[in-house]
């Protein structure tokens, strides 16, 4: 129960590792926000956690939208009270060539992994400042510190996800 009292809001839960991020973290005493743009994965992720006696709710999510975002956070404050943790996974790939990624890929990757976990902080820290402090954590990769020669606007979106979880963390630490 190392996360009891804790309110996490974790982006892309409805599957892969930030389900598993949810789960876990609501085994652990967290309450989650399961906020996804997979709304079926989304409630199925949610239900189970609240069928295994943790607390969770379903959130529909585009990340890339401030408002949605603004919306997402009041609701996780309005049902668990605080939001103390923010949870970055949601992300995009298109596992291509330097030479075949569009400037179409290049954008939603992009937007989604680097412009929404902007967003999310943006959105989020003032919901910690109001509950005390929390904690941000920025889903990187293999990518994050080594790109490979596919895939370009992966490994750009993970090395600049590093670049600003610090410049967040020195902003708000």
């Amino acid at each position: 129960m190392r996360l009891r009292d804790q309110v996490a809001l974790i982006t892309g839960a409805a599957s892969g590792m930030a389900a598993a991020q949810a789960r876990l973290f609501a085994s652990e005493g967290a309450a989650v926000c399961v906020a996804d743009i997979n709304e079926v994965g989304g409630r199925q992720v949610a239900s189970e956690i609240i069928e295994g006696g943790g607390k969770a709710i379903f959130a529909s999510l585009d990340v890339t939208d401030a408002s949605q975002w603004a919306e997402v956070v009041s609701a996780t404050e309005r049902e668990f009270g605080s939001l103390t943790a923010l949870c970055n996974n949601a992300g995009a790939n298109f596992r291509v060539s330097f030479d075949d990624q569009t400037e179409e890929m290049w954008h939603t990757v992009m937007n989604i992994g680097l412009t929404g976990a902007f967003l999310g902080i943006k959105a989020a820290v003032p919901a910690m400042r109001r509950a005390g402090g929390g904690a941000i954590v920025n889903m990187g990769s293999l990518a994050s510190t080594r790109s490979g020669g596919g895939s370009p606007a992966y490994g750009a979106s993970k090395m600049g996800m590093v670049g600003l979880t610090q410049s967040a963390a020195k902003s708000y630490a």
